[in-house]
């Protein structure tokens, strides 16, 4: 089985092209017009407070990879089998089963590569679940974990019968939403529990998530380290430390990469040049702009949006 080898006609392929220039904080609707072929035929999607999707049929009908964008839902990933590579914000890593993902609404994510064993369960939780949902207050913490969990294989058997028992009532004829709610409550606790979130909360991970949350309030109009270090009352020296330890970059790369990752989503926009893309977030250089996305990236800005659009003349200026 290959995934994402499916042909797209001319005129489907410049549908997508025109929705990611409109879109890019993305509904689980949007996901299927601009990522799945076709349709989810045999997937009985549904926009339902919960759904749940066998994760192996989703990926067959996936074009990966995937641009980045910001899910407006959030959902739960557990893996049972296979691998799969996904940039979460600005680290982008291959992970083996098992293991589990939480990717809550606003995060910038892609789908990079999955293999062709992949299996698991997709659960999908549109923010008006979340009132129900978050009724227990202990849950809340799944909104702080890290949004990727390794699993032991006695954990994975354990969350994903959870897993499976979400999806086969889903996929009943007559589901119910109170028992779909206390199934995905049930879920995420093992995942509360397996994140070792109680474990982490050390000054130095209060300060690490604290600086997180101001960067990407602020990374537009803030990119120097001063305002950040005096917002957390904390020296350079300790906030570096801080996100060396938890983040595994310094306080300026991590500031910066948050600013190209902006841009990437920004550069979406095939009519928006590199130098407006560059004046937008606040760089008065837009040479020294194109050379720290191509150090972070890899890519020149222009190489980047002749990626996205590749049949298309972009505005490079």
């Amino acid at each position: 089985m290959k995934f994402g080898t499916f042909a797209l006609t001319e005129a489907d392929a410049m549908q997508k092209k025109e929705q990611l220039r409109a879109i890019k904080n993305l509904s689980s609707s949007d996901y299927v017009n601009l990522f799945l072929a076709n349709s989810w035929q045999g997937l009985q999607f549904n926009l339902t407070e919960v759904q749940a999707y066998d994760y192996n049929q989703v990926c067959e009908r996936m074009k990966v990879p995937t641009t980045i964008f910001r899910p407006n839902y959030n959902y739960a990933l557990l893996l049972e089998d296979g691998n799969i590579t996904m940039q979460m914000g600005t680290e982008t890593k291959r992970v083996y089963a098992p293991a589990a993902f939480f990717i809550s609404a606003g995060q910038i994510i892609s789908v990079q590569a999955v293999s062709e064993n992949i299996a698991g369960t997709l659960v999908v939780l549109e923010n008006e679940s979340l009132n129900r949902i978050f009724s227990e207050m202990e849950l809340l913490k799944i909104l702080q974990i890290p949004p990727m969990i390794p699993l032991s294989q006695v954990d994975n058997d354990i969350v994903n019968g959870i897993a499976r028992m979400i999806l086969r009532e889903y996929n009943s004829p007559k589901y119910e939403l109170q028992v779909l709610i206390a199934l995905v409550q049930a879920l995420l606790y093992k995942l509360v529990k397996h994140s070792g979130i109680n474990d982490l909360r050390t000054k130095n991970h209060l300060i690490a998530i604290q600086f997180k949350e101001l960067v990407y309030k602020n990374f537009a109009s803030k990119k120097n380290i001063s305002f950040y270090t005096s917002t957390l009352e904390v020296s350079e020296n300790y906030l570096n430390r801080c996100t060396q330890q938890i983040f595994g970059k310094s306080a300026k790369r991590f500031v910066l990469e948050v600013a190209i990752l902006q841009s990437q989503l920004l550069l979406q926009d095939l009519h928006k040049s590199v130098t407006e893309v560059a004046y937008e977030l606040n760089f008065e250089d837009a040479s020294y702009f194109s050379r720290l996305f191509r150090k972070i990236t890899g890519l020149t800005p222009s190489a980047y949006k002749h990626q996205i659009f590749p049949d298309q003349e972009t505005d490079d200026g």
